[in-house]
C-alpha cells in the first residue's frame, strides 16, 4: 500500500510542472515583436545585398586590407632584395 502512495506522490509531481508549462506554452505563446506588416515590408532587415549583411562585408573588407598589408610589406622586401641572402662573396677575389 504504501509502493502505490509513493508512486502516486512521485506521479503528481511530475505530471504538476508538466501540466503548468503545458498551460503557459497554450496560453502565453510565443511573445511576437516584429508584427506582419514590418515583416512584409522588409522580409530581410540585415541583407545589404542578395546574401550578405552589412557585417560580412566590413568583415571582408578588413579581412581583405590586412592581407593587402602583408603582401605590400613582402613585395617591399623584394624590392629591396631583402628577401634572400647576398650572393655576392664577402671574401674580397683577386
Amino acid at each position: 500500500m504504501r509502493t502505490t502512495r509513493r508512486s502516486r506522490q512521485s506521479a503528481a509531481r511530475l505530471v504538476l510542472p508538466l501540466a503548468v508549462c503545458a498551460v503557459v506554452g497554450v496560453f502565453g505563446g510565443c511573445a511576437q515583436t516584429a508584427q506582419h506588416q514590418d515583416v512584409l515590408s522588409d522580409p530581410s532587415p540585415q541583407e545589404v545585398g542578395s546574401t550578405t549583411r552589412t557585417v560580412d562585408i566590413q568583415n571582408t573588407m578588413a579581412y581583405t586590407v590586412d592581407t593587402n598589408l602583408r603582401l605590400i610589406q613582402s613585395d617591399m622586401g623584394r624590392f629591396w632584395l631583402m628577401d634572400r641572402p647576398s650572393r655576392l662573396t664577402p671574401l674580397p677575389m683577386r
